[in-house]
Order: C-alpha cells, then structure tokens, then sequence
C-alpha cells in the first residue's frame, strides 16, 4: 500500500560542473607597412573581452578575444605600438550539460610576453586561467509527514542553507580624464591597463547594491615629448540588483570582472586635450536562501513492515574566501643605466608548491630611459615564499607600490594578493516514498527500553519512534520540565 507524503518544494540551484582551465594562446604579429623595423620590445598591454558563453548538449564554450598591445623600440631609437586581437576559445565537455543550463565564466590572465621573430614579426603569448561553473534548476520535494495517523513519524528541525539562485548583470564605468598636455598638442595612446581595486555590497530592501573602485593607467606619448608619460585615473561605481524575498536570503557571494575596455581621444573643448575610458563590467551573484522544515527522517507501523525509499541531495550551502597576501622588496643593478623610469610592473609567471610552502615566480617587466634618452627594457626575475598553501588555479594580482633609482641599483617594492574561492556542500537524505506491507504479525518491539538521552533529543520523538507515549514517559521518569533533563541521563521506555 503506497503511503502519502506530505511535501514541501524548494527551488534549488544545482553545480552541474566547475572546471578550472589553464590555457595559453600564441599569434603572430606583423608589423603594418606604415610603421618601421623592430629592434627591442619593451613593453606588452593585454585586456580580455568575453564574447559569449554558451551551453550545448554535453558541453559549455566561451569565446572572446585578447586586445595585446606591444610598445617596442625601432632602429631611429623611437617608441611605436603595434596591435593584435587574439582570439580564444574554451570548451569544457560535461555530459549532464543541456541548452537550458546557465554559465559563469572568469577569465584571469596569468601572464603574457612577446618576442621578435625577425625585424617584421612579433611572437605574442598569453598564458590565461578560465574558471567556468555550470549550473541548472531543480525543484526538490522535501518530505515533511506521512498522512495516515497509524504510523509513527520521527521528524527533525532541520536548516538549509542552500543555493537558490544565480543572476548576473553587465554595466559600463565611463568617465573623461585630462591629458594634462598643452593646448593643441596631439598625442597618441600607447598602451593601457586596467583593474578593479575594490569592491563590496550591501543590501537596502529588496536591493542589492554593489560598490567599488577601479583603476585606469594609460600610457600616452604627445608630440612634443620624446618620453611617454603614464596617467592614472580611478573611477568609482555603484550598480543596483533586484532580488526577490531578500528576507530569506542568507548569504550572497558577488565577483566582479572587467569584461572589455575601450579608450578614445576626444575631440578638443576649447583646444584642451582630453581621452574618454570605458570600462565594461560583469557583477556575477550567487544568492543563498535559508530555510528550516520539519524533514521527516524515519517512520514505523504496527500495522505491518513499512518500506521507507532515501534518495541523497548535495546542496551548495556557501561559499569559503581565502585571501592571502605577501609582500617583497627586491634590488639589482642598473646594468642599462637608466636614469628614468616610465613603467614598471609586476608578472606572476608560476605558482609551485616547495616544502609546504608556495613559492611564486615573478618578474618585473617594464622600462625607461638613459641619460642619452634612449629607451632601455627592464627584465628581472625574482621568487616569493609564503607560509600559505595556495592553488594553482586561483586569482592572483600583484601590484608594485615603490620603484626607485637608488646609486648603480633599481629598487623595488610590492604586493602579491591571492584569493581562493571554494564552495561548501550540505548532504541532504531525503525521503522520496513509502509502502506499507500490512500484515498480522504483531510487532516484536520490546516492551521497555533504556535509553540514553541525548541533547537533540524530545520526549515527543522518542515516544514516537519507541511506540510509546510522551505522557507516559514523563510519568515513569518523573520528568516536569524536558528542557532539564541532563545529556547521558538513561530513561525508561515503556511500550503502550
């Protein structure tokens, strides 16, 4: 005989897959006829635009572009810039994927280079990490109770923390920024970076309202310098989302990526010359929802056997953030005597674990002047230990904070910051259906048990799953108050 249950429905977000992806993309740049022979690199700018994300039948792709800018030095001892898209592509197999599931993708740019071919051709490299999750809905039904009086239910208080929704929202931060030239000069814009700096959100309502600051630096070279000069300009934003119920959220987890950037030199406003960036973002949210139900966990009859079927859920209750940061202060010799610095900046080539440390290589890339103005590269490897153990796989950006000249040496400081991102799970046994066999077999239940009583217990439970009864108990045990009762407290259980 096929028992009723009665239910409750929570809408749950499932992680079909999440697949960490390390990639590297090679192109061959030719130099345009319009610009002279290469002799020294000095310089590669790169910066990701996301194209699409897309869910097949049995697998996800992203596609986009890299924009790589490389400033290199030609035989007349000037600067030049040559450009070259590189297109990617990443595609995760996963046989549970349908077209109806949706994608998040992070794409982080481990580091890139570029080396002279011949005079004409430039080799560019980027090496790229790509985080994709896969999601899809499902409707659990959550069992609550049997509905017959005649069988005895145990049911728990139990609280779910799970993962309900996932939303994402795409916003452009614009603004003007002065070149700080002289009136009627031209310039040109040589190379450029960009980064988000910080971020954080809060909620007002049914609101959620996501705060941060990013970060321009744009290389520029007028007509009337022979060295190029570095503008940075931060831009404060503030995005708003709605989501429903915001009463029974619990938790919401949001990254932010720059998905595309884009810098133009306005026209001239009473011959004052200006640039306009544009930076496009992508506010990726993750909402938790919290929920308590009285799950049913076991049942029993006199009537007969009563066959109870489990079924086991894994829901995302969280998110654990792991931030770590290390510092560093390097020096080497000047061995190309510069006297001036234009930019400098800081690569993390590899991460590798040794003797339960982790050990990051790194390399300071940029470069500057000699006393005869001409322009000379910096290389400089270096290693940095820190206590932490760190993956392989997640974020990381290092920022120089001081660079200096100091006698015959470059001296420089800074900051690696590494953030790990790793989901937490909740096992969910759920009971699906039940069947009654009923039969004239009495049932063979003891008819006292000694039992010892534990702190997640209640007379109610224990009376139910003994075939007891609570008024009884208390009666024998000469129990006035439950909540006294003591953890380990053995209790006589008759059978009724």
């Amino acid at each position: 005989m096929e028992l009723q249950l009665k239910k409750e429905i929570i809408s749950n977000t499932v992680i079909l897959d999440e697949s960490v992806i390390n990639q590297e993309e090679v192109g061959e740049l030719t130099i345009p006829d319009t610009l002279p022979d290469v002799v020294k690199i000095l310089d590669m700018y790169v910066t990701c635009l996301l194209k699409s994300k897309e869910a097949e039948s049995g697998r996800t792709v992203v596609k986009g572009v890299f924009q790589t800018a490389v400033i290199y030095v030609s035989d007349d001892d000037n600067i030049y810039k040559a450009d070259l898209p590189l297109p990617f592509s990443v595609t995760v197999n996963m046989q549970d994927v349908s077209e109806n599931c949706e994608i998040s993708a992070m794409i982080n740019i481990l580091n890139s280079d570029a080396v002279i071919s011949n005079s004409r051709k430039i080799i560019v490299r980027v090496n790229y990490c790509t985080n994709i999750k896969t999601f899809n809905k499902e409707e659990i039904d959550v069992a609550c109770a049997v509905d017959d009086e005649s069988v005895f239910q145990l049911c728990d208080n139990f609280e779910m923390n799970y993962f309900s929704e996932y939303t994402e929202k795409t916003f452009v931060i614009s603004d003007d920024v002065d070149a700080e030239l002289e009136n009627g000069c031209s310039f040109e814009i040589l190379g450029a970076e960009y980064k988000l700096l910080s971020s954080g959100y809060y909620v007002s309502g049914n609101r959620l309202i996501i705060q941060g600051c990013a970060e321009a630096k744009l290389l520029i070279l007028s007509s009337d310098d022979v060295c190029p000069k570095e503008l940075v300009k931060h831009f404060d934003f503030s995005q708003i989302i709605d989501i429903d119920n915001m009463n029974t959220v619990s938790d919401i987890s949001v990254n932010l990526m720059l998905n595309g950037c884009y810098c133009d030199i306005n026209s001239y406003v009473s011959d004052k010359p200006s640039l306009n960036v544009e930076l496009h973002a992508v506010a990726q949210c993750i909402v938790f929802r919290n929920r308590t139900l009285s799950v049913l966990s076991d049942a029993y009859s006199v009537n007969g056997a009563l066959e109870l079927n489990r079924e086991e859920h894994i829901l995302v209750s969280g998110t654990d953030k792991t931030d770590v940061s290390c510092e560093f202060c390097e020096r080497f010799d000047n061995i190309s005597n510069i006297k001036e610095i234009v930019s400098a900046k800081i690569k993390v080539i590899d991460i590798a674990e040794e003797n339960s440390k982790t050990k990051l290589k790194c390399m300071l890339i940029g470069y500057g002047f000699d006393g005869n103005l001409v322009p000379q590269s910096i290389r400089y490897s270096f290693s940095v230990m820190t206590d932490d153990r760190l993956v392989s796989n997640s974020a990381y950006s290092a920022e120089i904070q001081n660079i200096e000249l100091f006698g015959n040496e470059i001296i420089f400081e800074g900051e690696i910051n590494v953030i790990s991102e790793k989901l937490k799970q909740l096992i969910f046994e759920n009971i699906t259906d039940a069947k009654l066999e009923i039969c004239d077999v009495q049932n063979n239940a003891p008819s006292v048990v000694l039992y010892r009583y534990k702190p997640s217990d209640t007379i109610w439970n224990i009376a139910k799953k003994y075939l007891s009864s609570s008024e009884i108990i208390r009666d024998i045990n000469e129990i006035e108050d439950e909540t006294q009762i003591e953890e380990g407290r053995m209790i006589l259980i008759p059978k009724v």
